[in-house]
C-alpha cells in the first residue's frame, strides 16, 4: 500500500469515479479500435457481448485499485476475473498475440486520452497524482495480462496434452487394428494357398478323365460335352492362376525383374499373343503399335498387366454387336509411357468405377459372368509395384477403356503395400 496525502486520495477517488462515469465512451472507443485493427481479425467473428463480456469487470477492478491506491498486489477477485477473460478468449480461438494487442488498446484509450481528460477538468491533478495514478494502471494492466495470459497457455497446454492422449490411444488403436489385419492377412493368405492347391489337384484329376474320355470317341453330342468340359477346366485353370497371383502378392513375394526393351517390340508380342484369342470370340482385334521409344521395366509383369485388362475387354464385349478390343503402346509425357486396352462392351456405370480395383469386386453388370473379381485388384497391384498408376473410363452399354501409366525407367526394388 503506498502512503499518500488526503487531497491525493479524494483527486485517485474522484479519477476512478470519472473513469466509472465514462465508461461507455471508453468502452465504445475500444470496440472501434478492436473492430478496425486488422492484426486482431478473431474479434471479427464474435458478437458485441461476446467482446465486451470481461470489460465491466475490467473497470470494476481498476477503480478498485485507484481507490485503495494499490499500485503492486491484486486482490483475489482481479486474478480470477483475469484468468477467467484469459480462459474466454481461448475458447473463442483468439490468437495470445490478439488477446495482447486488445487489452493494450484499452490501457492506451485510458492513459492518453481518459486520464487527460480528467486532468483539464481537475486542477489538482498534479504531477506527483499523475504518477501514482499511471503507475497504478501501469501495474493493474500488467497483472491482467500476466494471469489471463497464464489461463490462456494453461488451457493450450492442457488441449495439447488432451490432444496427445487422444493420438495416443488412436495409435494405440490403429497399432491393434494393423496387428488384426496382418493377422486376417495371414490367414487368408494360408486358405487362398491351400483352396488353390486343392483346387489344382481336383482340376488336373478331371482334365486327365476328360482326356481318357476324349480318347474313346463319340457322337457330336458327346464330342459336344468333351468340348464343354475343357472350356471349363481352362476357366477354372485361369481362376487358379489369378488367386496364386494374389496370394504371391499379398506375401509381398514379387520380385521385380528390370529389362531394357523397346515399346514397339513389347507392343506386337501383346498384339501376336492375344489377337487370335479375341478373334476366336468373333471380336475385331486392333493393335497402335507405332511409337518405337526405350522402356526400362519388368516384361513379364507388363504382360501380366496386358493380359488381365485384354481378357476383360474380350470378356465383356459382344461379337454380335460388332465387338472391338483395342490395344496400344504410347508415350504419355516425357518421363511416362501408356498402355492402353479399349474395348465396346458392356461398360461400367460410375457407381461400380469406385470400387472394380477393390478385391472381389465386379461391375453389377458383370455379375453373371464366371471369375473372381480380382483381375483389375492384381492389374491395379502390379502396376503399383512398378511405379505407376491405372485409371478407367467407361459408361454403361458404350464400352470401357483402362490406361495404364508407367514410368519409362521402372523402379529398381518392390514397393511394398
Amino acid at each position: 500500500m503506498v502512503s499518500i496525502d488526503p487531497p491525493l486520495n479524494e483527486t485517485l477517488a474522484a479519477l476512478a469515479d470519472y473513469i466509472c462515469a465514462f465508461r461507455e465512451r471508453v468502452t465504445d472507443e475500444w470496440i472501434k479500435a478492436v473492430r478496425q485493427d486488422s492484426k486482431i481479425p478473431t474479434a471479427d467473428r464474435l458478437s458485441l457481448q461476446q467482446l465486451t463480456d470481461h470489460l465491466p469487470a475490467l473497470f470494476d477492478d481498476l477503480t478498485v485499485r485507484l481507490r485503495t491506491h494499490n499500485a503492486a498486489g491484486a486482490t483475489p477477485r482481479e486474478t480470477e476475473n483475469a484468468r477467467t477473460h484469459g480462459h474466454d478468449r481461448w475458447q473463442q480461438d483468439y490468437h495470445v498475440t490478439e488477446l495482447l494487442r486488445e487489452t493494450a488498446i484499452i490501457r492506451q484509450i485510458i492513459l492518453l486520452s481518459t486520464l487527460p481528460d480528467f486532468a483539464q477538468q481537475h486542477a489538482e491533478f498534479r504531477r506527483d497524482a499523475r504518477t501514482v495514478a499511471k503507475r497504478i494502471i501501469h501495474e493493474f494492466f500488467n497483472h491482467l495480462i500476466g494471469s489471463s495470459v497464464a489461463q490462456y497457455v494453461d488451457d493450450q497446454n492442457a488441449a495439447f496434452r488432451r490432444a496427445n492422449e487422444n493420438l495416443a490411444a488412436l495409435n494405440a488403436r490403429l497399432e491393434r487394428t494393423n496387428q488384426e489385419l496382418q493377422r486376417v492377412d495371414r490367414s487368408r493368405l494360408l486358405m487362398t494357398r491351400n483352396v488353390s492347391h486343392e483346387v489344382r489337384n481336383i482340376a488336373n484329376a478331371i482334365g486327365s478323365a476328360v482326356e481318357v474320355l476324349a480318347l474313346r470317341g463319340g457322337d457330336a453330342e458327346y464330342d459336344e460335352m468333351i468340348s464343354v468340359c475343357r472350356r471349363s477346366l481352362g476357366d477354372m485353370q485361369q481362376l487358379l492362376h489369378q488367386l496364386l497371383d494374389y496370394s504371391t502378392l499379398l506375401a509381398h513375394g514379387e520380385q521385380i525383374e528390370i529389362e531394357s526393351r523397346s515399346m514397339r517390340e513389347l507392343c506386337e508380342e501383346i498384339a501376336a499373343t492375344f489377337r487370335p484369342v479375341a478373334q476366336q470370340h468373333g471380336l475385331t482385334f486392333d493393335a497402335d503399335c507405332s511409337a518405337d521409344l526405350p522402356i526400362s521395366s519388368d516384361p513379364r509383369k507388363l504382360k501380366q498387366i496386358a493380359a488381365n485388362l485384354i481378357l476383360n475387354a474380350i470378356k465383356y464385349s459382344k461379337p454380335e454387336r460388332g465387338g472391338r478390343v483395342q490395344f496400344s503402346c504410347q508415350p504419355a509425357n516425357g518421363h511416362h509411357w501408356k498402355m492402353s486396352v479399349a474395348d465396346t462392351g458392356i461398360g461400367i456405370s460410375a457407381k461400380d468405377l469406385e470400387v472394380i480395383f477393390d478385391e472381389f469386386q465386379r461391375g453389377s453388370a458383370a455379375q453373371n459372368t464366371q471369375g473372381t473379381g480380382l483381375g483389375l485388384t492384381i492389374t491395379k497391384r502390379l502396376t503399383e509395384l512398378l511405379g505407376g498408376r491405372v485409371e478407367a473410363t467407361s459408361a454403361p452399354g458404350e464400352g470401357s477403356r483402362f490406361d495404364v501409366i508407367l514410368p519409362r525407367t521402372g523402379p529398381s526394388s518392390p514397393t511394398r503395400n
